[in-house]
Order: structure tokens, then C-alpha cells, then sequence
């Protein structure tokens, strides 16, 4: 657990709390092994309706966004009536990461792995998982780039501007939750946010209201070279808000461990953790190639800061062990390295 300096002492005590249950836990090999040997959960495929979109200051027409939705028990949207049996459900909402290279983006079918599905459908979760634009089989253009650049030895030639990355997709999480929010099948006043990588860092802006828009039409587009002072409220019905080796800026091929200019992200978080109220449970490892051990601590510990200052919520900072040859790999290197960590946050805050 790393926490910022001068905490209240009610703050030091709660985070105390969990950090004595987090060292406790033993991994779950028992789970591990039945998430493993689940077949694949079969989802509904949607597509909801976004309109026309101005992304990067080039106008294009975008019309929809593709969501892919799991229920427990492989459950089916009735079309004509949008209702699912067993629900309403309790919402798990993902946002996936950035694969490096174009030709992987447009490859993307399948935004998260199903093992981490049915981790969630176990516990009664329904997920909704959108593939934003510029991914997969969609016609916009890449719009989440942070613009970071390297030379060939690894030196950071062109610094990311990650409140762009989070703004935009954050927006198009945005028009996903607000679309989840109408649907009968969903509890639209149970929604946890997860997110890995670049999603991690969206799911963290949008917990705090960063992302911006509201509406499935609202721009996914805005010029932010820095973070905007007075950010908009956070959605209702946020209960929950989950971030998986977050961040912008690495280059694991050029720069393994580093990250360029990480003071921009902690910049980001001195804004995100004055407005957050819902819990956050982050997750990172320190061989994380592409922003390495101490940046995320660093991103933590501004997060933190603000929320003490504003009387937000603190995030919870979990550092798990080494993953095999790169920590970025933490959500796919399976639930026993997660799982026991994540349950008891989720049994902590009622979740």
C-alpha cells in the first residue's frame, strides 16, 4: 500500500484496514483452475448508436459503437423487448487496452479475455464490454493515440498527452454507460468500471468525471494538451471503479520500464483524485515493461493527495509480485494473481 503524506487519521486507519486483509489473503488456485476450464461465454453483440462525431478535428461520420454483452448463464437480450431473464444485473463495465500496432487495433473481436468474463459472471455480474472507435471493424480513425514517440535507443523524442487518450476514450465509456444505464437487463445504479492499460487510465477518468460528455452523441474529441482545472461530475451510479496497469506513454520494445514524461499522468491525478467518490482498487506489477515500478507509485500517491485534500475517495494500491517477463501482462497472467486481492475490495465495499 503507498499513501500520500498528512491523511487524515480516519483515512490512514481505512486504508491500514485493507492493506492487513490484502496481506493475508493466499492465492486461489481452486478458481484459477475453474476459470480456466470454462468454456468460452457466448455474448450478445450490439451496436449502439453514436451519430456523427468530429474525432481529432477531422469530420467523419461514426455512427456506432460495437458492445459486446455477457449474463450469467450465456442469457439472451430479447430483442424486441431489450429484457434478459434473470436480470436486472449488476454491471461490470470494461474498458480494453490499446494493442501497439494498427494492424492489431483493427484485429481486436474480443476487448476482454474470456476467463476475466467469467470471473465476473461467477459473481452475478453482467459485462458489457464496448470496442471503442478506431478499433476492430470500425471505420473511424484512430483517435487514442498520446502521440508518445522514441528513437531507436530508447530515448523519448515526442512526450504523450495522455489527458487526450483518457478525454476520448473515456467519452466513448461514457456513451456506453449511459446506453447501459437505460437498458432493462441493467442496474443502472450498479455500475463498476474496470479498465486495463490505456482503459485503465479512461476507467480512472471517467470514475473522477474526466472523460467529459454525457450524451452517446457528445464529441469524442477535445484538444487537451493539459487537464482541464474544473473537470464535469462523475455519472451516477458508479459504485465501483477497477484500474488494471493504467497508464500512457511506454514503449516496452524501445524504452522497457520506462515511461516518457510520467509527470503528465501525475499531473492528471492530482485532478482525478479530487473528484472521485467511488472506491478504486488499482493493480500493477513492478515489471510492468511499459511503465516499470515507480511511476505507477508516483501516479498513486498525487491520486491520493488530491482526494485527501478534497475529501474524495482514496484508491487502494495493490503491487503484486513479478509476472513472468512483463508485469503488463497482470490481468491475462491469471486470477490467482488478482482474484484474492479483488475479492476482498469487492467484499469491503459491498460490491
Amino acid at each position: 500500500m503507498h499513501c500520500a503524506p498528512r491523511y487524515p487519521s480516519r483515512v490512514w486507519l481505512a486504508l491500514a484496514a485493507v492493506a492487513a486483509a490484502l496481506a493475508t489473503l493466499a492465492p486461489a488456485p481452486a478458481l484459477a483452475t475453474t476459470l480456466r476450464n470454462a468454456p468460452d461465454p457466448i455474448p450478445n453483440i450490439v451496436s449502439i448508436n453514436l451519430g456523427g462525431i468530429d474525432l481529432n478535428g477531422r469530420k467523419e461520420t461514426v455512427t456506432a459503437m460495437q458492445v459486446l454483452v455477457y449474463l450469467p448463464g450465456n442469457a439472451k437480450i430479447n430483442p424486441s423487448t431489450d429484457t434478459a431473464p434473470g436480470g436486472p444485473y449488476r454491471i461490470l463495465l470494461y474498458a480494453h487496452g490499446r494493442p501497439a500496432y494498427a494492424s492489431e487495433r483493427a484485429k481486436l473481436q474480443r476487448p476482454v479475455h474470456a476467463r476475466h468474463v467469467h470471473y465476473w459472471l461467477s459473481k452475478g455480474y453482467a459485462v458489457v464490454a464496448p470496442i471503442r472507435p478506431g478499433y476492430g471493424t470500425s471505420s473511424a480513425k484512430d483517435q487514442e493515440s498520446s502521440g508518445v514517440g522514441y528513437s531507436a535507443s530508447g530515448q523519448c523524442i515526442r512526450q504523450p498527452t495522455p489527458a487526450h487518450l483518457a478525454a476520448n476514450a473515456g467519452r466513448a465509456m461514457r456513451a456506453a454507460l449511459d446506453w447501459t444505464q437505460q437498458q432493462p437487463w441493467a442496474r443502472a445504479n450498479h455500475i463498476v468500471l474496470e479498465g486495463q492499460s490505456a482503459g485503465g487510465l479512461a476507467t480512472v477518468a471517467l470514475c473522477a468525471g474526466g472523460a467529459g460528455g454525457s450524451a452517446p452523441n457528445a464529441p469524442l474529441h477535445r484538444s487537451l494538451t493539459a487537464p482541464s482545472a474544473t473537470p464535469p461530475s462523475p455519472a451516477p451510479g458508479i459504485v465501483g471503479c477497477i484500474n488494471f496497469s493504467g497508464g500512457a506513454g511506454g514503449d516496452p520494445q524501445h524504452a522497457p520500464g520506462k515511461v516518457c514524461a510520467p509527470e503528465k499522468i501525475t499531473a492528471l491525478m492530482l485532478q482525478y483524485g479530487s473528484t472521485t467518490h467511488a472506491p478504486s482498487l488499482w493493480l500493477y506489477a513492478p515489471n510492468d515493461l511499459y511503465w516499470g515500478a515507480a511511476a505507477p507509485q508516483q501516479w498513486h500517491r498525487a491520486f491520493n493527495q488530491a482526494a485527501a485534500a478534497a475529501n474524495a475517495t482514496p484508491a487502494t494500491f495493490y503491487q503484486s509480485p513479478a509476472i513472468g517477463s512483463d508485469g503488463h501482462s497482470l490481468q491475462r497472467a491469471g486470477s490467482t494473481h488478482w482474484a484474492p486481492v479483488l475479492d476482498a475490495w469487492l467484499k469491503k465495499n459491498k460490491l
